[in-house]
């Protein structure tokens, strides 16, 4: 099975949430800084532009928050799978996902994708949660 196989399936006990979130996170500034710190071009597909950039997501939230000022204690990155596919994202309030890289996945995501985890069943299985109060390379896995 490929990606696009997955790509075209969708979750139906996963719904997304609006989420005001007190710093700024923006799919279409994702894409813009993955093209001046990656140097890639991309196909102006969001699935298959975000393919294997879920890492680069958790550093762009994290970078973002911390540009914004909000208190990074209350994010975590979360490594871990989602469905068997391994990936990150990010944990806030240790109740709300928030990924960018999910339409990778689900068709019907949304490009910034929040989800509450208080409200509904997850394909995500965390193996990993580790708090964003420090610097990490983007290299560092």
């Amino acid at each position: 099975m490929n990606i696009e196989d997955f790509i075209n399936t969708t979750s139906p006990n996963q719904y997304y949430i609006d989420l005001d979130l007190d710093f700024h996170i923006s799919p279409r500034n994702f894409l813009e800084w993955l093209v001046i710190n990656n140097d890639e071009n991309f196909s102006n597909v969001y699935a298959r532009d975000v393919v294997s950039k879920c890492f680069q997501a958790v550093y762009f939230i994290y970078l973002r928050a911390k540009i914004d000022n909000f208190d990074l204690s209350r994010l975590k990155h979360c490594h871990g799978y989602y469905r068997n596919f391994d990936h990150h994202w990010i944990l806030l309030d240790n109740r709300y996902i928030i990924d960018l890289t999910l339409k990778q996945f689900e068709i019907d995501a949304p490009k910034l994708a929040i989800i509450d985890t208080e409200r509904c069943e997850t394909n995500y299985v965390t193996s990993t949660e580790r708090r964003l109060n420090y610097e990490f390379n983007q290299g560092e896995s």
